[in-house]
């Protein structure tokens, strides 16, 4: 556009691709499908002769189908306007909920903001992928269309997963994930011989053994044939590393540097190394204080040779290839059948829960209900009130994350709630179930109850996705183009240079109307994607994805993404909690990842157990456990357990027994180093860098953290009979403290 805006702002797109290209602005490299708000009043596009020009709109609101390539922009607006399926055996392009599936060998592509699964040796894309990864771009010039999560990639065993800028990239073994700038791109525990690629400001973590590892963060848990960290980067080598390439300003540690290693020293770079895990000193090799040069170097018995040639990965095909997981040896699927037995439905869900193995009838009165506990609902309420449910799960109830729940089988005198509603009273029952929430939807799914709680719980099967509509609300106003100035970071002039950047009018283009504000809870089974506001649930190597709000879990092997407040994952999971808005201010909870898994917070608390690895991108605490990695990569403190490897840019650093503890010293301009229980050093005190050395620091509590997802959101028939309601659901968590992270 020519810089100067009409109010309201109007855009300008093609009705059909026969219509004049250039006027559309197709010269952007991404594109987008808009289906045009019905209120919208959009209208032909005038040329300077005051003609319509055939082929061309003008209009002001819409719900965008699809952001992203140019051909997959070709696909969805082609099939859009045939009404065709974007789904082919080995092929699959997103739908309206922003989710592309692909089996094996399949290729799942989805434009910005979306999610591509693909199976084994598929390929899975999301976002402009062929953007460079190597250019240093601002932050702020990044571009995440009012949500941190710019979309998710995740590719099975020797599969390949590729995500643009800010995205995220998930390959399960013997692949390749690749993530742009600012991006996250893994390779998971059950992965070998991977390729993890990460552009300028992003995390790579490779955390199988062999392959590949680059990013700006670059982390190897199990030992790699090379590892790159990028400029101004921090990169962590735990066990056995051939070959490192340092960045220009970056550091790396390697806790076991290989034997006749090669590193390649950038300007201002430091390495950290012992020569294997049972050493108790560490040395360093920097060009930082110019006694030690830039360039090629060899490491072998004990000392550095510089020597000519380039760095570069070696191949990570060796012949020793990760064959797929058997099917025999998963575990069972949690289950969302209709017309199995609900017990044996609930239990697959929660183990744990108390369970009266009796069925439910159509001419019972069962309510869905806060826990009353066994001797009291024995007893019978005796005090003239009632307690409260939701009759088949059908009503309005608030939403309790981390609660435990009943299923209630009415007995005797009951009445509706004073208030209105649906809800019914009671005083007298039998528990029929006591456990999580998921397993009270189970339960309820599988007696044929299609809608819990009045469509603000959605389940789906193997293979499904499960989402929760939430209202979709007017056309804002629309406001006018403003700008902000900026400064750029690392000018050398007097006078820092300010820049103009451009602000747009809020929500001129909506996305998924699905993903709005009403708090909701969505549940998954296996393979199965859930994406809501308020709360996300998913099974076994399920994905839960919440924006904006709420809280969102994964099982084993799964993926849980938050925009803000909680994101947790089960053992081995991955847990990536975002800040929301623009990035320019900080909000929203913590990232929590099980035994072995990764937590990545760009603007809060990471908190990962041991083994695994927890990174705090930009502020925040960064915690892991034993043998874990903890990073602070911007501003924030950073904890480990027992040999864990801890890492503060600008921050405080703890740790336990035998943990390698680093942070930058400014005034000093070098990276200081020290291991707990040497040289004065205790287990689980704060320190800082001062003076070329750690000096203990006061701390304040680094394990309370609390995450709500607030406001927005009842018939005694069998579920057979539902119906629709509008529901106000209230989902709410608070976690106090950290969960125990060393030893065991």
């Amino acid at each position: 556009m020519d810089g100067t805006f009409a109010t309201p702002l109007r855009f300008t797109g093609l009705l059909d691709l026969s219509g004049p290209h250039a006027l559309a602005h197709l010269d952007f490299p991404v594109w987008a499908v808009v289906e045009i708000d019905a209120e919208d009043p959009c209208e032909p596009t005038v040329g300077m002769d005051g003609v319509a020009i055939p082929g061309l709109l003008s209009f002001a609101s819409g719900f965008v189908l699809f952001c992203g390539a140019r051909m997959a922009a070709l696909s969805v607006f082609a099939a859009g306007g045939n009404d065709a399926s974007l789904k082919t055996p080995l092929s699959a392009i997103q739908d309206r909920s922003g989710v592309a599936l692909a089996g094996d060998f399949g290729t799942a592509t989805a434009g910005h903001g979306g999610l591509a699964r693909a199976g084994f040796c598929g390929l899975a894309e999301v976002g402009m992928t062929d953007l460079a990864t190597d250019q240093v771009i601002p932050r702020y010039l990044v571009n995440y269309a009012g949500l941190a999560i710019a979309g998710v990639a995740i590719a099975g065993v020797r599969g390949t997963a590729l995500s643009g800028e800010g995205g995220m990239s998930v390959v399960e073994g013997g692949g390749t994930a690749r993530a742009g700038n600012y991006g996250v791109a893994i390779a998971t525990s059950f992965s070998r011989f991977s390729t993890v690629d990460a552009g300028y400001g992003g995390a790579a973590i490779s955390c199988g053994s062999g392959g590949n590892v680059r990013g700006g963060i670059a982390v190897s848990t199990r030992g790699c044939c090379f590892l790159e960290v990028r400029r101004d980067g921090i990169g962590v080598a735990q066990y056995a590393v051939e070959d490192l390439d340092i960045g220009e300003n970056a550091i790396m540690i390697a806790t076991a540097l290989g034997t006749n290693a090669d590193i390649h020293l950038g300007k201002q770079a430091t390495l950290i190394f012992r020569e294997d895990s049972d050493e108790d000193e560490f040395t360093v090799f920097s060009s930082l204080s110019g006694g030690v040069e830039p360039g090629l170097y060899r490491y072998a018995n004990g000392q550095f040779r510089q020597i000519d040639g380039m760095m570069g990965p070696s191949t990570i095909w060796d012949g020793k290839r990760l064959e797929p997981r058997s099917a025999t040896s998963m575990p069972r699927p949690p289950t969302f059948d209709v017309g199995v037995e609900w017990w044996d439905a609930a239990r697959s869900h929660d183990p744990q829960a108390e369970i009266l193995r009796e069925p439910m009838r159509e001419d019972d009165i069962v309510v869905l209900c806060a826990n009353i506990p066994a001797e009291e609902l024995a007893a019978g309420r005796k005090d003239g009130q009632w307690w409260f449910g939701a009759p088949w799960g059908r009503g309005e109830l608030a939403l309790t994350d981390g609660a435990l729940w009943c299923l209630v089988r009415v007995d005797g005198e009951h009445a509706p709630h004073p208030g209105g509603g649906e809800q019914i009273g009671f005083r007298n029952g039998t528990a029929l179930y006591r456990g999580t929430l998921r397993g009270a939807v189970a339960a309820l799914r599988a007696v044929g109850a299609e809608s819990v709680l009045d469509g603000h719980v959605a389940v789906a099967g193997h293979g499904g996705v499960a989402r929760v509509s939430s209202r979709r609300g007017p056309v804002p106003p629309m406001g006018t183009w403003g700008e902000r100035w900026v400064v750029l970071s690392g000018s050398e002039e007097e006078i820092p240079l300010q820049i103009p950047v451009p602000v747009a009018p809020q929500a001129v283009l909506r996305g998924d109307p699905n993903r709005g504000c009403s708090p909701s809870l969505a549940v998954v089974g296996n393979d199965g994607v859930a994406i809501c506001d308020g709360e996300a649930h998913a099974g076994e190597r399920g994905v839960a994805w919440v924006a904006g709000r709420g809280v969102a879990r994964a099982g084993s092997r799964g993926l849980a993404i938050c925009e803000h407040g909680l994101a947790l994952a089960g053992d081995q999971g991955i847990a990536l909690n975002l800040q929301a808005g623009d990035g320019s201010e900080p909000q929203g909870g913590q990232a929590v990842a099980g035994l072995g898994g990764i937590a990545i917070a760009q603007g809060a608390s990471a908190i990962t157990s041991r083994r695994g690895v927890a990174i705090a991108m930009y502020d925040g605490r960064a915690r892991t456990g034993y043998r874990g990695v903890a990073i602070s990569s911007e501003r924030g403190d950073a904890h480990g357990g027992s040999y864990a490897v801890v890492v503060a840019r600008d921050g405080r650093v703890s740790g336990g027994d035998r943990a390698l503890l680093v942070a930058w010293d400014e005034p000093e301009n070098r990276w200081v180093h020290a291991v707990v229980g040497q040289d004065g050093i205790e287990p689980d005190v704060p320190y800082a860098a001062r003076n070329g050395r750690l000096e203990p620091a006061p701390s304040p509590v680094m394990t309370e953290a609390a995450a709500s997802a607030d406001e927005g959101c009842t018939e005694c028939r069998h579920p057979s009979a539902s119906r629709s309601n509008t529901v106000a659901a209230d989902a709410r968590l608070r976690l106090i403290g950290s969960p125990e992270t060393d030893g065991e």
